[in-house]
This record gives structure tokens, C-alpha cells and sequence, in this order.
């Protein structure tokens, strides 16, 4: 996620009106484990940047994608960014950031206080905020 939000941050602070249209990937479109690096290059083009990061003790390949319209500090500058995560070229997680109104969420920040790392199980994440849209984590459990 820091990797997209730096991404979006970047571009609005750059003025750019940069990339090609994106839309939030379909949770089915990309399958963890299955999608190759070639198959999201082929899907998405060339990635605005690539990249290494460790997660889990893993170095990942990441790739990032953004495009954002407007002129910052004069509009409302509304941009989208995607980031894939690949270990051995295959897609372990992505992620999707979006400033666009029609791409608003309901997400109710009130129940973030119940989460607490390394007690609250993925399922009890599910039952507060619903099944996720775009898994981000290739780690199990």
C-alpha cells in the first residue's frame, strides 16, 4: 500500500496528467498464486515504476501503475494507482488507490481500533468490514 500511495502522492505533488486510464481490478480478474508477471504487463502495459521490497522475508518484484488528471493546487486532482506484488514472477498481491469520487467506498474507520496485530484472524477482518474487493497479502492464515 505505500508503495501505490507513493505513487499517487508523487503525481499529485508533480502536476502529472500521466497514464493510462485505470479501473479497480475485478477480485476474480487476478488469481494470488496463479497470475504471472507477463500476464499483469500484457493486461496493464508498462509499469510507471518497478521495484524490490521485503515482505515475510521475501523479496518481492513490485510494479506499479498510476494516472492522474487536473492541475495541483488549482483542481481537485483525482488519480488512481495499482501496485502488484510478484515473488518468483508469480502474483502473490496488488492493491488499488483511488481519489476519484465515482470510486468511493463505505469503509467505516470507527472499527479499525479492533484490530490488533498478531490477535485478530483474518476471518474476524472479514466479519467487520465484509469480504475484501482486492486482496493485498500473500502471507496464510
Amino acid at each position: 500500500m505505500r508503495v501505490a500511495l507513493a505513487v499517487l502522492i508523487g503525481l499529485v505533488l508533480a502536476g502529472c496528467a500521466a497514464g493510462s486510464v485505470m479501473v479497480r481490478p475485478q477480485a476474480d480478474s487476478l488469481q494470488l498464486g496463479t497470475t504471472t508477471y507477463d500476464q499483469v504487463l500484457q493486461r496493464y502495459g508498462d509499469p510507471r515504476r518497478t521495484g524490490t521490497q521485503v515482505r515475510n522475508g521475501e523479496t518481492l518484484k513490485t510494479v506499479s501503475y498510476a494516472y492522474a488528471v487536473g492541475t495541483p493546487f488549482v483542481d481537485d486532482v483525482p488519480a488512481r494507482a495499482s501496485g502488484f506484488y510478484f515473488l518468483n514472477g508469480v502474483l502473490v498481491g496488488y492493491e488499488y488507490l483511488s481519489s476519484f469520487r465515482e470510486d468511493k467506498t463505505d469503509f467505516d474507520e470507527t472499527k479499525v481500533q479492533q484490530i490488533k496485530k498478531g490477535e485478530t484472524t483474518r476471518w474476524r477482518v472479514i466479519e467487520l468490514f465484509g469480504q475484501p474487493g482486492v486482496p493485498t497479502d500473500y502471507a496464510e492464515g
